[in-house]
């Protein structure tokens, strides 16, 4: 699970994000979908639960979510499997944020190993 914070107010903006990475080698939706509904609530439980399923998947805590483009911060969550990419991004400055999710894939009706796939924005709220 990703956590990125967000805040752009008048003449500051700040961004926080934990480092968590899971990676699930392979597909498992059921085990996706409990972690993410929030039924997992720890490493053991997940650890636990994918060897109940029969899933493979690799915990750490070094992916860098954050980072700075000249006066602009941004944060992103991904999440990439064979079928699918998609990664959800935060653009800051003081005052403004966009926020853009990009995704290919299954779902992007392009054919497969073609390069392409779709990015909307929306500025928040």
């Amino acid at each position: 699970m990703s956590l990125v914070i967000a805040l752009a107010v008048s003449r500051q903006a700040l961004i926080a994000a934990d480092r968590r990475a899971i990676v699930f080698l392979g597909s498992c939706r059921k085990l996706e979908e409990e972690l993410y509904s929030g039924q997992i609530k720890s490493d053991l439980e997940l650890e636990a639960r994918a060897d109940a399923l029969g899933a493979a998947l690799h915990i750490s805590d070094s992916r860098e979510k954050v980072w700075k483009r000249g006066d602009v911060l941004v944060g992103e969550v991904t999440e990439l499997s064979a079928l699918l990419q998609r990664r959800r991004r935060i653009y800051l400055a003081p005052g403004a944020s966009l926020q853009v999710e990009i995704r290919s894939g299954e779902d992007d009706g392009l054919e497969p190993g073609t390069v392409g796939g779709e990015a909307e924005a929306a500025r928040p709220g």
